[in-house]
């Protein structure tokens, strides 16, 4: 089902569906960039929530999580700041990436 969302929102936004690089070099670079991503996620978390609230936070894998937390107490304002800075911050990143890189590099969005 998210495969053939993809493939509709691909087609309407008349994104490329061909490339010049190799299937598996397409997989590869995808695998890659979704682990950097939730990597970059992760940490995103976990500086707004050091900046909220002063206390390191703490970083683990639980395959196939990865969670970013600490012990202090959040204001509903801020557990919503922290909640939602990955989204509004690499949203803005892949956007910018979405409007500025060449069509090969397309196939991984």
């Amino acid at each position: 089902m998210i495969a053939l969302v993809a493939l509709g929102a691909a087609l309407l936004l008349g994104l490329p569906l061909e490339s010049s690089w190799s299937p598996i070099l397409i997989i590869l670079v995808t695998l890659a960039a979704c682990l950097i991503y939730m990597a970059a996620h992760e940490v995103t978390h976990g500086v707004v929530l050091q900046v909220l609230t002063k206390v390191k936070p703490s970083y683990a894998l639980l395959f196939p999580l990865v969670t970013t937390g600490n012990r202090a107490y959040l204001t509903r304002r801020s557990a919503v700041i922290v909640a939602v800075a990955p989204a509004v911050i690499w949203g803005l990143v892949l956007l910018a990436a979405l409007l500025t890189l060449p069509q090969d590099y397309l196939l991984t969005a």
